[in-house]
Formats: C-alpha cells, structure tokens, sequence
C-alpha cells in the first residue's frame, strides 16, 4: 500500500476564495492528474461536511459547498472520505475565542 499526502490551502480545498472559476477548474485538473496518475483507489480528505455548511453561500440552501477532492473522486469514481472530526459544542477547538 502507498500512502500519497497532498497538502493545500482550506482556502483552496473549499473553494472559498474570490477567484475566477476556472482557477478551482484548474485546480480540480492538477488533483485529478496526480491521482489518477499515482492509481489512487481512495482520497481522505482532512475536512468535514461542518466545515463546508459553514461556508454555504446561501443559507437556506440544503448543498454543501463543494470539495474539491471529493469532485475529484466522484469524477474519478472512486471512495472519498472525510476525515476531519464534526466540531464538538463546548470543546476548545470549537471556539474562536478560546486560545488554548
């Protein structure tokens, strides 16, 4: 088994930067390069479906905003999963203000 980590920014990762669409597109191809190319047969991804309800730029919408990764995998038609633990209320991690 061969482990292949890549790291980005969540700013990237979540697609939450002003930028035009087809920087993400362009993005979205360099991933699907590096797995398809490397035989990749599942993408973990350190974030969670918390994180990107967070960043909905319409409340009242059920969609996530998307992941980049796992657009990828889907495209791919392999698993993603993500990895990131659901904040916790009440745990230090889940509060902006606790510095910790």
């Amino acid at each position: 088994m061969v482990l292949l980590i890549l790291f980005t920014s969540h700013c990237y990762q979540k697609g939450d930067l002003l930028a035009p669409e087809d920087t993400y597109r362009a993005i979205e191809e360099h991933f699907e390069q590096i797995v398809s190319g490397r035989g990749v047969r599942t993408v973990g991804e350190e974030l969670n479906e918390g994180a990107l309800r967070s960043n909905q730029t319409d409340p009242t919408s059920d969609t996530l905003s998307r992941s980049i990764l796992k657009s990828v995998a889907d495209r791919l038609g392999i698993p993603h999963r993500f990895c990131e633990p659901e904040p916790v209320a009440g745990m230090p991690w889940d509060d902006p203000d606790d510095n910790r």
